[in-house]
């Protein structure tokens, strides 16, 4: 009884995928935060801003009419706009109306 529960328990983690599914949400001016709980989602976020403790959220903005390219959206302080590098290596950035925020 004990090695079915067990071979259970293996089989069933062997089986829950180890990373949740992902889609881009369109951000409509909004928080990524806001974006993907109106989509029933949380947004995928890869770090915390230190001085004001806020998280980034992963966005992505066709910057300069180049491609899409990834940046982050950041509550509240730019809350509206998806923030990507540009500018070829100079440390510019620029920050984008129309964007999309990863969602898992």
């Amino acid at each position: 009884m004990v090695r079915a529960l067990a071979l259970a328990l293996v089989l069933g983690t062997l089986a829950t995928p180890s990373v949740a599914a992902t889609s881009w949400v369109p951000g409509n001016g909004r928080s990524c935060e806001q974006a993907c709980q109106g989509a029933g989602r949380r947004p995928v976020q890869s770090g915390v801003y230190l001085p004001s403790r806020q998280m980034f959220n992963v966005c992505a903005a066709n910057t300069a009419g180049e491609g899409l390219r990834p940046g982050f959206n950041l509550r509240p302080s730019w809350s509206n706009v998806c923030v990507t590098a540009w500018g070829g290596g100079t440390g510019q950035a620029r920050s984008e109306r129309q964007y999309e925020c990863l969602c898992e």
